[in-house]
């Protein structure tokens, strides 16, 4: 009598790491299934970004991450493995890349129309606020880095409110750790130029359980007239700086990432 046919079995083991740092990402669920597109199983990355799945028939499977470990974006590419030898071990490294922040600042007067040519200064802190340092600028390929912002036309940390009255600081590394500060730098004649910062926190911002990573400060601000010296009590300007900041937090994870289909092996 010959010898038993031997079934083929293997196994495949996945390792989650960050894009750039490669530090291993905990919290990434991955869906995995067979050649008839029926599921296998759904599992988890383990705090070493692991995931390892024994005793897999002979077969082609994909796999897919439905859930990204927190604060980074989605990878919806599928995947493809085949095994094929009996004990095969396969091994595979998936990253994903960060979730970035950002800031944009609407300047207006009291009627809500735009107020251009005003600069504002992004700073951030590393230390929980003991020092501050603008942020710089880095490319659309560079590793986002603490203090790096994507924005066109940054200058020292300083950006200028546009024809729209907005200036937009993007690619912000968005942690929940490093702080940020927002202030006003210089202003346009006829209005005072606000005291203190305009936003000071982190990203993402915490909303009933929601982490948002872009937010919006809508600042208000009232005209500052002014009578000529000579004239009634030399009373110069009558009105008041009205600065009503207004953060509108909402969540932008633009994730366009291309999904994929190819034979992994």
């Amino acid at each position: 009598m010959g010898a038993a046919d031997t079934v083929i079995k293997g196994s495949i083991r996945i390792v989650k790491v960050d894009e750039d740092t490669r530090t291993p990402l905990s919290g990434a669920v991955y869906a995995f299934y067979d050649s008839a597109g029926e599921l296998v199983t759904e599992e988890t990355t383990d705090e070493d970004g692991l995931i390892v799945l024994d005793e897999l028939p002979y077969g082609a499977y994909t796999y897919q991450e439905t859930v990204p470990p927190e604060g980074y974006e989605l990878d919806d590419t599928v995947w493809r493995f085949t095994i094929r030898e009996n004990a095969a071990e396969l091994c595979r490294t998936r990253t994903n890349a960060r979730t970035v922040g950002s800031i944009t600042v609407l300047k207006t007067d009291a009627n809500g129309r735009a107020v251009a040519g005003v600069t504002y200064l992004l700073q951030y802190s590393t230390d929980g606020g003991g020092t501050w340092a603008p942020v710089f600028s880095i490319g659309e390929t560079d590793t986002q880095t603490p203090g790096g912002c994507r924005s066109a036309g940054l200058s020292n940390g300083r950006l200028v409110t546009n024809s729209a009255g907005g200036a937009l600081f993007e690619g912000l590394y968005a942690d929940g750790e490093i702080l940020y500060r927002l202030t006003e730098a210089d202003t346009v004649n006829g209005y005072t130029l606000l005291a203190g910062p305009v936003y000071e926190g982190t990203l993402p911002v915490d909303d009933d359980g929601d982490a948002l990573f872009d937010i919006t400060a809508t600042i208000r601000e009232t005209h500052v007239f002014g009578l000529p010296e000579t004239g009634g009590d030399g009373f110069h300007a009558a009105a008041m700086v009205l600065a009503c900041v207004l953060l509108s937090v909402g969540l932008c994870l633009l994730s366009d990432v291309i999904g994929k289909n190819r034979e992994d092996i």
